[in-house]
């Protein structure tokens, strides 16, 4: 950490630090400020506030935004609107594929994005199943019945690294010729990648990731506005997904708030209100710190002292290798694979198969 002294030190799409990590990255930035003379900037178009969280952890000496009238300058600005479609009852994949197919029939280029891969990936594949199947040096694209020349993309975390970018140059190819493109998506695409659709539905969730969705959208002023839809939409249980699911009960919240008192969604007001609730429930809350051994530790704890802490400063105790040991950046217990994809990955299996 030493090397970042005396910095100016630039955070983006900052809204992405996972809630478990809140303490530790809150400590670090209070540490750089206080002890290292560090100026730190926290960028992102859906403002978290990290300073009205729990007071031993909160983010210090906060100066506020860098530009006056932010709330006038989203007004002034606004590319996007954002419309609750949400119904009574969840959308199933046939509903929500007539949902999407009414919205492709208004614009030339339409964005879907759900929270998990597998339905995705189901959505995609409804979609494309009374289309004429068309190979593109495998990317998965077809032309069929939404317009006689919709191309149809799928981007997911399952795809490898390679897989994903000929995806995506494809579908930047296709939207800089103005083609007919419907993209089907997890949440990979809200974020680092710049991108413009005329309209976009977006799977309830985190009110920022729909923002972030909502991004996607008239990205660049080329109509006069633009939409991206909120469905319900269902995809199984968020027992593992606990962000989602909280999301989805504090977007709810803002909603109907927003609906109640004729508000846009997007107003700074509102996303700062919708933090409050998501980092106040107590479900959030307590994983500020990263709990680990079923919750009775903390990485946090792992690496600080009380205040009031006693004794020769040498029997001070900061348990580094543990908690380095329980600190995953991401939670899945993952394996990497090699996959063969086109010639140059399956002749990469080639080689390896004859070692």
């Amino acid at each position: 950490m030493h090397h970042l002294l005396n910095a100016v030190i630039i955070f983006d799409e900052i809204q992405t630090v996972p809630v478990k990590c809140m303490a530790l990255f809150n400590g670090a930035i209070n540490f750089l400020n206080r002890v290292g003379n560090t100026t730190t900037i926290l960028c992102t178009a859906t403002q978290p506030d990290f300073s009205n969280i729990s007071k031993d952890i909160s983010l210090e000496n906060v100066k506020g935004e860098l530009i006056n009238a932010v709330e006038g300058n989203f007004t002034q600005l606004k590319r996007v609107e954002i419309k609750n479609c949400c119904a009574m009852e969840p959308y199933t994949i046939k509903n929500a594929a007539t949902f999407i197919w009414e919205r492709k029939a208004q614009v030339n280029s339409l964005l879907v994005v759900v929270n998990k891969i597998k339905t995705a990936k189901d959505l995609f594949r409804y979609l494309q199943k009374n289309e004429e199947d068309v190979e593109t040096q495998n990317i998965e694209s077809t032309k069929g019945v939404l317009a006689q020349d919709t191309r149809l993309f799928l981007l997911t975390g399952d795809q490898c690294p390679e897989h994903k970018k000929d995806v995506l140059d494809e579908l930047l190819k296709a939207l800089k010729k103005e083609e007919q493109v419907l993209c089907i998506s997890t949440s990979l695409i809200e974020a680092g990648v710049d991108i413009s659709f005329q309209a976009a539905i977006r799977n309830m969730t985190k009110l920022d990731s729909i923002v972030q969705t909502a991004g996607r959208v008239n990205r660049n002023g080329e109509r006069g506005l633009g939409y991206c839809y909120v469905i319900n939409l269902e995809e199984g249980s968020y027992e593992h997904m606990s962000e989602i699911r909280l999301g989805q009960k504090w977007s709810n919240v803002i909603f109907y708030k927003a609906e109640q008192e004729k508000k846009n969604i997007l107003l700074p007001e509102l996303m700062k209100e919708y933090f409050d609730d998501y980092y106040n429930d107590s479900e959030c809350s307590g994983n500020f710190k990263y709990p680990i051994d079923g919750g009775r530790r903390s990485i946090y704890e792992l690496l600080t002292l009380k205040r009031n802490q006693t004794g020769p400063k040498l029997n001070w105790k900061i348990q580094f290798k543990r908690a380095a040991e329980n600190f995953k950046v991401i939670d899945e217990d993952m394996t990497i694979v090699l996959v063969p994809y086109l010639e140059e990955g399956q002749e990469l299996m080639r080689q390896i198969e004859d070692v």
